[in-house]
């Protein structure tokens, strides 16, 4: 019998540490920190995702998010596949637990009467000794945030477009020095050369700026416009002492307007330049925000070329640097064209006359 139960001990502990060695299904958190962290490839995460499968069944929401963090199709592959792997896996059979049969009763002998035992005489009670005071116990302080463990969980680093909402949600996460997810939690967030929205994800976590709450996972979800300069987007989240800060790039729009500029001036109707002196003019092209645009390329033209010219175009990254030369000696107004691409400029160019 001892040799059996050695063997039946050995047996549990194997099995113990065999499943011990497997890998769990990966959560959403791991598939998101593993896309964006960029210590795997492509081809190594689908292998992952292969192995041991997924946790949750991707929404179409989720499958967007994770395409736009860089998910290929291989990855995608491998996620439909554990997704139908999970709903066509039979349900686990039913284990069937034996009892011991309970013994029969037992039967009184011929001919033996047997007579119950007397009931013994009830007995007072002993007087009991006072219970000992006990302290009243202490309350168990509340969990607080860990700095090395909150901070923005996703949406931070993305580019976008001026006055457009950017891709993905930024998500930020609150968690104990033990990793444990906070709920409850408030959130001051601001953002500087952007603006900050309610998220469309869901969850009692979103909102727009200003104080916000964890939800149970500990996470509060916003959504942003990026502001009117094309220049870095800044979002700021404090909680309490920690502060914690996130950076998206906003690119300019589409060109809606060409600018020129003579003497550092804007011209807006009319260009008036004086006889025998060439005037220099600067072209660019703007988005509707005011943003350079490159240029597609800028084509200058004159209505009467007696009493202007255009000597030069010079493009640059962003328009053009134009010649003009002024014409016959008595001056006269003429129209002025400039076009790049799509958008143009008409102005009305006046030569003075000579004295």
């Amino acid at each position: 019998m001892r040799i059996l139960a050695a063997a039946l001990w050995l047996a549990a502990v194997s099995l113990g540490g065999a499943r011990a060695q497997r890998a769990e299904p990966l959560r959403k958190s791991d598939l998101i920190r593993l896309l964006t962290g960029g210590a795997l490839s492509r081809s190594e995460i689908a292998d992952l995702v292969r192995r041991d499968c997924l946790s949750f069944t991707p929404t179409a929401r989720d499958r967007q998010d994770l395409q736009a963090l860089g998910a290929d199709s291989a990855i995608m592959d491998r996620i439909d596949a554990c997704a139908r792997a999970a709903t066509t896996r039979p349900p686990a059979a039913p284990v069937a637990v034996r009892t011991a049969p309970s013994p029969p009763p037992r039967r009184p002998r011929p001919g033996v009467a047997r007579d119950a035992p007397a009931a013994p005489a009830p007995r007072a009670p002993a007087p009991q000794p006072p219970p000992p005071a006990h302290p009243a116990p202490r309350p168990h302080p509340a969990a607080l945030p860990a700095a090395g463990r909150t901070g923005f969980l996703s949406g931070t680093g993305q580019r976008g477009v001026v006055g457009q909402r950017a891709a993905l949600p930024l998500v930020f996460e609150v968690r104990d020095s033990a990793g444990s997810p906070l709920a409850g939690i408030a959130v001051a967030m601001s953002a500087t050369n952007g603006r900050l929205v309610p998220s469309g994800g869901g969850g009692s976590g979103g909102g727009g700026g200003g104080d916000q709450r964890t939800d149970s996972l500990g996470r509060v979800r916003t959504d942003l416009i990026f502001g009117e300069q094309a220049a870095a987007t800044v979002v700021t989240a404090a909680v309490g002492a920690i502060v914690r800060q996130a950076t998206l790039y906003p690119s300019p729009g589409s060109a809606a307007r060409v600018v020129a500029t003579y003497k550092g001036r804007e011209v807006e109707r009319q260009l008036v330049i004086d006889p025998d002196v060439p005037a220099l003019l600067h072209v660019t092209v703007q988005d509707a925000f005011g943003n350079g645009v490159a240029s597609p390329g800028v084509v200058v033209a004159v209505a009467d070329e007696g009493i202007l010219k255009v000597r030069r175009v010079t493009p640059d990254s962003l328009g053009a640097v134009v010649l003009l030369q002024p014409g016959r000696p008595g001056g006269g107004s003429t129209g002025l064209t400039m076009l790049a691409g799509r958008v143009r400029l008409d102005l009305s160019a006046a030569v003075r006359a000579r004295p």
